[in-house]
């Protein structure tokens, strides 16, 4: 015990910890330095310039959108400020579906990665932050028209768990009323959610699937 006690107290000597964020100025706070001394160092500088130099190469500073605030991808689904609302609401209905048809997607929640900032300095949004908040580009999935009924058991079956959560396991988009009003949607999906909701379908008796990629991928 004391040697282990005298090795700690020597290796207190040696090591030091702090724990750290990305933030820069709890960074710069952190190593010490004054006011005016700058963080980037010669190296880092380089990097910095080899990474700006490769995006402007790859596209990747295009602007496609200026969104004008944040959308956050953990609040409620149904608050204005949500990233699955903005989906459910503006995404969905103008770039996958086509107006006057009964289509319906649903996607797993795990979609998203991170937030869209598009408030104050970032009121632009590039490429770049396209992929960084939904990197996979999701395929999109025709799954079948499946009927009404089918539809609502399986976003029910599909979230019972997290019937209570701000945002379901499973985000339906599309325009499905309260009560029945058509007999049969066309249901999509990610291409990673399709094994899911076959399974559940086929517990269903539902046979017509198509299982077809439409073309499209999926993003913010």
């Amino acid at each position: 015990s004391t040697a282990w006690e005298k090795s700690a107290s020597e290796m207190d000597k040696e090591f030091q910890h702090e724990f750290l964020n990305t933030s820069k100025t709890f960074l710069h706070d952190r190593l010490g330095l004054a006011g005016d001394q700058p963080l980037l160092t010669t190296k880092g500088e380089e990097l910095s310039k080899s990474i700006q130099e490769t995006q402007k190469k790859l596209g990747l500073d295009q602007v496609v959108a200026c969104p004008g605030k944040d959308y956050y991808r953990n609040v409620s689904i149904h608050a204005d400020n949500s990233l699955w609302k903005l989906w459910r609401e503006h995404v969905v209905p103008s770039q996958l579906f086509k107006k006057g048809e009964d289509r319906l997607m649903l996607v797993g929640k795990e979609t998203f990665r991170y937030d869209l900032r598009g408030s104050g300095k970032r009121d632009s949004m590039t490429l770049d932050d396209v992929i960084a908040i939904a990197p996979y580009m999701n395929r999109v999935i025709y799954v079948g028209d499946v009927p009404d009924w089918m539809v609502r058991r399986l976003n029910n079956t599909l979230n019972t768990y997290s019937t209570h959560n701000l945002i379901p396991d499973y985000v339906l988009a599309g325009s499905m009323e309260a009560f029945q009003t058509v007999e049969n949607y066309q249901l999509y999906t990610h291409e990673e959610d399709l094994p899911a909701i076959v399974e559940k379908l086929e517990k269903y008796n539902f046979q017509d699937f198509q299982n077809s990629f439409v073309g499209k991928r999926d993003t913010i």
